[in-house]
């Protein structure tokens, strides 16, 4: 198993992202960028942190077709390992005051049917749960 090692999204992969929303963004690539650059990295939703999506992604210890194995990423084979620039609500724009980072498993979850404030009424703490698969695993190897 390669090693892991937390990696920040870079701007050529947000660039990416950015330039597939044609139509459904109405802010510009630069103040997109700097919101992204000052926005803590954990889940909106859950307070998941993108560090802890990452280790559980990469080390197998939940598995998806969707998801790159030991950090190798293809075509369509690299959601979950960053968070994920949700809507609050989704039928608005992507926009700097309907933009939140939320981890793949709660913007799965709420994909187009809750707005936020449903959302956060509805979920439960996945946080936890995230956290007890590494920290078993750790046990695990620790013995």
């Amino acid at each position: 198993m390669r090693r892991w090692e937390y990696i920040q999204r870079d701007k050529k992969a947000l660039r990416s992202w950015f330039n597939g929303k044609k139509g459904k963004i109405s802010w510009d690539m630069n103040s997109f960028l700097k919101w992204y650059q000052y926005q803590e990295k954990v889940c909106r939703y859950c307070g998941v942190s993108e560090k802890t999506c990452q280790e559980v992604i990469h080390k197998g210890l939940l598995n998806s077709k969707r998801f790159a194995t030991e950090g190798v990423f293809a075509r369509g084979v690299n959601r979950g390992y960053w968070l994920e620039i949700d809507r609050k609500e989704p039928n608005e724009p992507y926009s700097e005051n309907n933009c939140v980072l939320a981890c793949y498993f709660c913007n799965n979850d709420k994909s187009d049917v809750f707005n936020e404030k449903q959302y956060l009424e509805f979920k439960e703490n996945r946080s936890d749960f995230l956290r007890k698969l590494i920290l078993k695993e750790n046990e695990t190897l620790s013995k």
